[in-house]
């Protein structure tokens, strides 16, 4: 096995070494309010000889650069054509946990994910990928992942380079190994020497002589990133995985790990007609990250075949920049300052919560893992930790392992208090959702808030964003508490033709001295309805539409309900108008269904005999069962089902019914 993986290596660096540059691929973009994503298999020509297998969405690798404003209302369609069960997980953006693409929110194949969402982030460069448990780096290395770019009013207002593959260019930089059949390697491997900018061998962009904003992003499984460019120019840092800094950090170096992402200024002005590189600086990478010449914290800490590849500890270009003619309206200046911060303090944390990172391995070979956290391997079963709605919390990361680990957070974004005691440099102060923690016995604490979203039953994941390391279950996940039960049933999706009358309504636990507040995103966010024109009961447990039309088609509703002690609002309910809607959904009523909870088998109330469809939905709005009851029969078999909750709907003579039920 050795020998074919040597063989395997030298053929694909021979071929890389020989590959002329290519010019550097720029994703498209897509933007509204619907966005439709389908993952798909593909091929890619690298080199001479077989095609390479590859996956995309929406197209044969990689994605399209999704484009979303803050405060917009966004439905994600995502469709699985492959043979294989994957998820999206939207990275670094601040949503709710069935909305997040975690290894729960499963995509079978042939079925369509819809995630609807309020983007509430700040300006800022996030990605998306695949997040299937022990499936990652298979789907991530195959070229399944693209980039999020975020707008808002604050990061307009600056005078920043904007236009998107002009002077605003996102540079997705990854490492893989590739076969001698020039297939790309999906099992762990050290020798991953063919690097790819946006999925681009031997990469070259031509750029205008002035203000360039790069927003760079490791794609890499493993290895990390000592950027900087030739002859030592400075460049400067202006943005972090969250968003935008309190001001430009001038730079000739940028140590970035995996799942971090920067926005980077460089000056082009004085190269016009030339050329500069962007290189990664390996030999000044530090001991104990992946990519340095030294992996471990001492030279008996070996990698085996790690230092068979020549990228390990190696200076190396990773994109040529030849330098056009200056566009009109260019940039040409840093700004002198960017947004303001107001970071939590240690002092007003309510919890501090320890993670230790410890490695199965024992002596010289720890280095080889498998990791730990806390001790535990990742178990989708369990649960390691409630988080309480609101808590402003401490994550103290202590690094038991000879190896560093970028540390990862679904959710929130984070601000570093202090590595080994000692305060962040200045381009690490601002949001963070990725930190790397050294090897060594090192520490990273990091202050944070859980708020906005909350649900008592899906998590979040917490991980090592070394995906290698991560498939091999250096992952946990953690929920954040409901703050109070008042909502005993959230409001229903619903569909209708035109001219229909429908109705959402909200069950509660407690109705003494309850208000209602129903909302829509009638306009740029959520805002509450009116008892005007189409909305009646705005205020009630059951809010009315009447007459619907196209321009309520996608329209999503939510209630906020509120008593003396409590305030929550519910999930989102979608609204979808059109010749696939039901002609009566106003009359949707409830069936009943028995025994509840049900272990087997599931019995429904008919009231006819003709056959029956039914679909069966979890609590994400997922189907994970349908088909049709025999005429006459009455009962469906659940017993593949996981414990939990789930919603059925069944048609009968162009009549819908819903009940909800527990699968024990």
């Amino acid at each position: 096995m050795k020998k074919i993986a040597l063989l395997a290596f030298a053929l694909a660096f021979i071929l890389n070494a020989a590959n002329a540059q290519n010019a550097l691929a720029i994703p498209d973009t897509i933007s509204g309010n619907i966005i439709n994503l389908q993952i798909q298999n593909g091929t890619r020509q690298f080199y001479n000889g077989a095609a390479t297998q590859t996956m995309g969405i929406n197209g044969n690798m990689l994605a399209p650069t999704i484009i979303l404003y803050k405060h917009q209302n966004v439905t994600m369609h995502v469709t699985n054509n492959l043979n294989d069960t994957t998820t999206i997980h939207w990275h670094g953006m601040h949503v709710a946990p069935q909305n997040d693409g975690g290894p729960h929110i499963t995509i079978l194949p042939g079925k369509t994910w819809s995630p609807s969402m309020e983007v509430i982030d700040h300006a800022s460069t996030h990605w998306y990928h695949p997040h299937l448990h022990m499936k990652t780096y298979d789907h991530v290395q195959k070229g399944i992942a693209g980039f999020i770019i975020v707008r808002d009013s604050d990061e307009a207002a600056i005078n920043l380079p904007r236009t998107y593959g002009i002077d605003d260019f996102p540079l997705a930089i990854q490492t893989k190994g590739i076969d001698a059949n020039n297939q790309i390697v999906t099992m762990h491997t050290v020798l991953d020497t063919a690097l790819m900018v946006n999925g681009t061998l031997k990469p070259v962009l031509s750029a205008p002589a002035q203000m360039v904003r790069f927003r760079v992003l490791n794609g890499s499984p493993e290895r990390v990133y000592n950027l900087g460019f030739t002859s030592n120019k400075t460049f400067y840092q202006i943005g972090s995985d969250g968003g935008l800094l309190s001001a430009p950090v001038a730079l000739t170096r940028l140590l970035l790990a995996p799942g971090e992402r920067a926005e980077i200024l460089v000056n082009l002005a004085d190269v016009v007609g030339g050329s500069l590189q962007l290189i990664n600086y390996g030999t000044e990478i530090p001991s104990a990250r992946y990519g340095a010449a030294q992996p471990g914290m001492g030279a008996g800490q070996v990698i085996p075949n790690y230092a068979l590849n020549p990228l390990n500890g190696a200076n190396f270009t990773i994109l040529e920049i030849k330098i056009t003619a200056q566009t009109s309206n260019a940039v040409t200046t840093v700004p002198s300052s960017l947004i303001t911060h107001n970071p939590w303090i240690a002092t007003s944390a309510q919890t501090t919560r320890s993670f230790v990172f410890t490695s199965m391995g024992m002596g010289q070979a720890s280095i080889n893992g498998p990791f730990v956290i806390n001790g535990s391997h990742f178990d989708m079963s369990m649960v390691n930790f409630q988080v309480p709605f609101n808590n402003i919390e401490i994550w103290e990361l202590r690094n038991q392992t000879p190896i560093a680990h970028p540390f990862h957070i679904h959710n929130v974004q984070f601000y570093i208090l202090d590595i080994n005691g000692a305060a962040p440099p200045l381009n690490m102060r601002g949001r963070k959702d990725v930190v790397l923690v050294p090897g060594g016995n090192s520490t990273v604490r990091f202050i944070t808030k859980f708020e906005d979203f909350h649900n008592d039953t899906l998590p979040y994941m917490y991980h090592c964003h070394m995906i290698s390391h991560e498939d091999d279950g250096m992952m946990g996940q953690f929920v954040v508490k409901s703050p109070c039960y008042l909502i005993s049933a959230p409001p229903s999706n619903q569909s209708a033709l035109p001219g229909a009358n429908v109705q959402f309504s909200v069950a509660v636990s407690d109705t003494n001295g309850t208000s209602y507040q129903w909302q829509s995103n009638v306009g740029f966010g959520f805002q509450d309805l009116q008892n005007v024109a189409q909305y009646a009961g705005v205020n009630t447990k059951t809010l009315l539409i009447s007459a619907v039309n196209s321009a309520n088609n996608n329209q999503q509703f939510r209630c906020k309900v509120a008593n003396q002690t409590c305030e929550v609002t519910s999930d989102m309910a979608v609204l979808q108008v059109g010749v696939n809607g039901i002609a009566n959904a106003n009359q949707n009523i409830q069936v009943q269904v028995f025994p509840n909870p049900a272990k087997d088998l599931l019995f429904v109330q008919l009231f006819s005999s003709v056959r029956t469809k039914y679909v069966l939905h979890n609590l994400m709005g997922e189907v994970v069962q349908e088909g049709q009851l025999p005429q006459g029969q009455n009962s469906i078999d659940i017993s593949l089902l996981k414990t939990g909750i789930y919603h059925v709907l069944l048609w009968q003579n162009e009549q819908i019914m819903q009940a909800k039920f527990v699968k024990e």
